[in-house]
């Protein structure tokens, strides 16, 4: 069954990890995996079920929506495009970060408009209380979309609104509801997939460039479907087994190489990280112009899903501490 790519990464992460320990890799020291494998191990499997259905659960979550009037239906995505989704940008700027922002993104174009009237309409809402999340209504209440809402005073007039970056979003789940020994460990397990999906995101061209369109889905697509190649037959479990040996050697390798990386200490800070690693990435103006396009090729695919996956297994061992 195909799987979509934050889900993929997600769960090659847990096999590189077992791999690093199968193999006994050399990691950096400050780097402790058996906390991890003892809550996401092979031999969790309700566990493991949890964490891959959270991976791409802040893909599926309606709390978000333009309220419609007339009776309408309310609108839930635009251009193809969850609006929910929108708290899942990171765009370095000024020294800093920002979120996404419908004013700034220039792969709108013409479509501004008719977002422009839809926005005029009514107001955009926000609904920390839907199901599809499965936490606590505490926990969403607390969440970094609801305070700038309610700091709003309940509604967002999207022509004027700059949503939280994603290293707040995932940053709030992974290190003040993952990490937190407070919750029951299947909240914790929960969020800690949920946080891993702003990881990857942070980890995509068109998110840290605030564009909704320009290639945006045609270039995630071409990821998923490249890097999915390289594991090309689980059928045969002897070759899949030694490909990832190698990836677990590449990544032991990219962890040591890249102290910067593996001594953050939190998942905000990796989220972080990540944004300024794809930013730099993108100063090449080939990594750039086919991005636009929608295009990656396999090289480039390594090279974003190798910090991908590096990035989620420092999170991991940040968050599964104890």
């Amino acid at each position: 069954m195909k799987i979509p790519h934050h889900r993929l990464i997600g769960l090659n992460t847990l096999m590189v990890i077992e791999k690093i320990k199968e193999e006994n890799l050399p990691i950096p020291e400050n780097i402790k995996l058996d906390n991890v494998l003892e809550v996401l191990g092979r031999h969790q499997r309700v566990h493991r079920k949890k964490f891959k259905d959270y991976l791409g659960a802040p893909d599926l979550v309606k709390d978000v929506y333009i309220e419609m009037p007339f009776g309408i239906d309310d609108r839930y995505e635009f251009c193809g495009h969850g609006l929910s989704a929108f708290q899942h940008f990171i765009v370095p700027e000024n020294g800093g970060f920002r979120g996404y922002n419908w004013d700034d993104d220039d792969s709108l174009a013409a479509l501004e408009l008719l977002g422009d009237f839809l926005m005029n309409l009514t107001e955009v809402k926000y609904d920390y209380t839907v199901e599809e999340y499965g936490f606590d209504p505490e926990i969403m209440k607390n969440s970094p979309m609801n305070l700038l809402v309610e700091k709003e005073g309940g509604d967002v007039d999207l022509d004027d609104f700059q949503f939280p970056t994603a290293a707040e979003v995932g940053g709030y789940y992974g290190d003040k509801i993952a990490s937190d020994e407070k919750y029951p460990l299947i909240t914790r397990i929960k969020a800690s997939g949920f946080s891993l999906h702003f990881v990857m995101d942070a980890c995509c061209a068109h998110h840290v460039l605030g564009y909704l369109l320009s290639g945006h889905s045609e270039w995630e697509a071409r990821l998923e479907s490249n890097w999915r190649s390289r594991f090309d037959n689980p059928q045969d479990q002897t070759r899949l087994d030694k490909k990832f040996k190698k990836l677990a050697r590449e990544i032991s390798k990219y962890l040591l190489e890249n102290k910067d990386l593996s001594e953050l200490k939190s998942v905000k800070e990796v989220i972080e990280f990540n944004a300024h690693f794809v930013a730099k990435w993108l100063e090449n103006p080939k990594n750039r112009e086919m991005a636009l396009k929608g295009i990656i090729n396999r090289r480039q695919t390594k090279e974003i899903c190798i910090q991908a996956i590096a990035s989620s297994l420092v999170c991991l061992t940040n968050i599964f501490k104890t």
